[in-house]
């Protein structure tokens, strides 16, 4: 009886331990996000990731250098990028709407993979500070790009920027069953 108890109590504290976790990490705009990972082949955990860390889901967020949106677009970026894939550029307040930002974000972020060859720590720590600012830390030899070497960024937001993005997406691939990207 007594061993019964014990377990029932355990049980019920990872169920209360989990429902906490889904509190902290949400998966709002659903259908908007896997859409954007489909048409961008990003991995959901890593668009989830990105946007919890940007903006915390708040789909208002305007940062002060003009960043807006869920995933903290540019306006000239996110035009560049609707353009590049034959969408319409963003007006007025359509990079507040969830479905249009993330749809650029990701495409943003897909670009940018694949201009570092699939390296995933490479494409946010530009997508957060820039590709030039990467290309000349990777040239003068402060960074090698790699995860596992992510404490040598020069930039701390962009270093804190790549820790609690990964962060995120470990814990939404457990907590939403998220295949694991092989980048």
């Amino acid at each position: 009886m007594r061993g019964r108890s014990l377990a029932l109590a355990v049980l019920a504290l990872v169920f209360l331990w989990v429902e906490v976790y889904r509190v902290l990490y949400p998966f709002p705009y659903r259908e908007d996000i896997d859409a954007a990972a489909e048409e961008s082949g990003l991995s959901p955990a890593v668009i989830l990731a990105v946007i919890r860390t940007e903006s915390g889901f708040h789909r208002e967020a305007v940062s002060r250098s003009g960043a807006v949106g869920l995933m903290q677009l540019m306006p000239s970026t996110a035009e560049e990028v609707a353009l590049r894939h034959g969408f319409p550029a963003p007006r007025g307040g359509e990079l507040f709407i969830p479905r249009v930002n993330i749809l650029l974000g990701s495409l943003y972020l897909a670009d940018l993979l694949e201009r570092y060859g699939g390296s995933l720590p490479m494409a946010l720590a530009a997508y957060n500070a820039g590709h030039q600012r990467v290309q000349e830390w990777v040239a003068e030899g402060l960074w090698d790009g790699t995860w596992e070497t992510v404490g040598s960024i020069p930039y701390g937001e962009t270093r804190q920027f790549l820790q609690k993005v990964r962060r995120s997406m470990v814990i939404y691939r457990w907590l939403y069953r998220i295949p694991e990207d092989p980048r």
